[in-house]
């Protein structure tokens, strides 16, 4: 867990895919990144939301259907805050540093160790067909 400001550009949502492409100006390179570089050209000094419409629309133009996302460690006006590759690095402001923890799963039973189930479920399954196999005369 970080005691920094960490924001995320990702190059689509989680159940998507990011595109490979190939650009004769830039080379190989992501979809995602290849936009990104295209928005960060046309708008000088863009607040993050700015950017990430550029990027969206970059996207579209070029006929990709994936969504990049920005994730962050903490909560920032996306309408206001500046985007900078080299400038513009706040502290992290949240009252709790690290992974918060809001539900807990109660664990799985574990077969396998058992001596009911797992390995030893499958072999008496089988020897149990392997005898009513042989019962019946067809072994």
């Amino acid at each position: 867990h970080a005691k920094a400001d960490v924001v995320l550009l990702s190059g689509c949502e989680d159940a998507q895919c990011s595109v490979d492409t190939y650009d004769k100006r830039k080379g190989a390179g992501g979809a995602m990144t290849n936009a990104f570089l295209d928005a960060h050209a046309a708008v000088q000094y863009p607040t993050f939301e700015q950017l990430m419409l550029e990027i969206q629309s970059n996207l579209r133009r070029e006929r990709y259907a994936q969504r990049p996302k920005l994730s962050a460690s903490q909560t920032f006006n996306v309408h206001e805050r500046i985007f900078e590759l080299s400038d513009g690095f706040e502290m992290n402001k949240n009252a709790n540093i690290g992974r918060t923890v809001q539900r807990r799963f109660k664990p799985k039973s574990n077969f396998g160790n058992s001596g009911i189930g797992g390995m030893d479920m499958m072999l008496g399954l089988g020897g149990a067909m392997l005898l009513g196999s042989m019962l019946d005369g067809g072994f």
